[in-house]
This record gives structure tokens, sequence and C-alpha cells, in this order.
């Protein structure tokens, strides 16, 4: 019951959070095309800077959820 609860809480979060680390859902698109993408085509694209800002937010807005869920279930453990 308590790994449920976790995975509700950081999901939870994370779409309370979703619009802090990114304008829209087009941002959000944006961001994921460019992780997806090796940084060496971004680069000859004119991209870099892009892509890592884009796989900063990306990634931050994951280790909230992921922290968030994981700190329910070890508070839900003790």
């Amino acid at each position: 019951m308590e790994i449920i609860l976790s995975i509700v809480a950081a999901f939870a979060v994370m779409r309370a959070t979703f619009y802090w680390f990114f304008d829209d859902i087009e941002d959000f698109k944006d961001c994921l095309m460019l992780w997806f993408t090796p940084d060496v085509i971004n680069i000859f694209r004119g991209r870099f800077i892009d892509d890592f800002w884009a796989d900063l937010k990306i990634f931050f807005w994951l280790v909230v959820g992921v922290s968030v869920g994981y700190s329910v279930h070890v508070f839900l453990m003790s």
C-alpha cells in the first residue's frame, strides 16, 4: 500500500510543479525532443545551450518527483 501512495504522491508533486519548470506543454515537448536528441547533433544545429537547459529542467523536475515519492515511502515504512 505504501508503494502505491508513494507513486501517487510523486505524480501529484510532478503535476503540481510542472509549470514551475515548463511554460506550457509545447515547451515540455521541445525539452523532450532536445533530451532524446544526441548532444553532437545539437552542437551542429547550434542548439547546445538550449539542450543543456532542457536537460536541466527535465532532470530537476524528475528529481523533485522521485525525491518526494521516496520520502513518502520512507516515512510510511517507519
